[in-house]
């Protein structure tokens, strides 16, 4: 530190780097920065869905996902349990968000389809389910939507049988 600014020095550039930096219509951020930026953002993500349900645009999620790579990149050996144990103890939060806008979660899926969760989690082969590291099955929406279109679509009506011999 130096005694008249107060402010850490480096021999290199005589002052440590700002964590944050606005160069011109970019933001850059370094160090703790990052990560404390990744967690508002999810943060304000989870809380706006709870209050709004209004759902993450494919814009939001990919600065999100840049964002924990970034995060994830500094301390690599800090962070690599966290989100694991964050999904797991926080069942209404990011594990429930649609981090990807083509995946679905079981609740979800089961909404869509009419039907129980527990029939969801029996079709999760049929559907393209995967398993996350956390156990909960994310669903293809795609493969949910053609199965409630093939279960709304009407069948032919059966015609009456005419008798005959009476």
């Amino acid at each position: 530190m130096t005694a008249a600014t107060g402010h850490a020095t480096t021999a290199a550039a005589g002052r440590e780097p700002p964590s944050a930096q606005r160069l011109g219509s970019a933001v850059l951020l370094q160090g703790p920065a990052v990560a404390d930026v990744a967690h508002l953002v999810e943060v304000g993500l989870r809380a706006r869905q709870a209050r709004d349900g209004i759902a993450p645009t494919t814009r939001q999620l990919a600065v999100l996902r840049e964002l924990r790579g970034a995060r994830d990149d500094l301390a690599p050996s800090r962070t690599a349990s966290r989100p694991r144990h964050r999904d797991a103890a926080d069942g209404s939060g990011l594990a429930r968000l649609a981090l990807c806008p083509d995946e679905l979660s079981t609740h979800a899926a089961a909404a869509l389809l009419g039907v129980g969760v527990r029939q969801v989690q029996r079709l999760a082969p049929r559907l393209g389910a995967r398993r996350q590291p956390s156990g909960a099955l994310l669903y293809d929406r795609a493969a949910v939507l053609s199965e409630a279109a093939t279960r709304r679509a009407p069948t032919e009506p059966s015609r009456p049988t005419e008798r005959t011999g009476e």
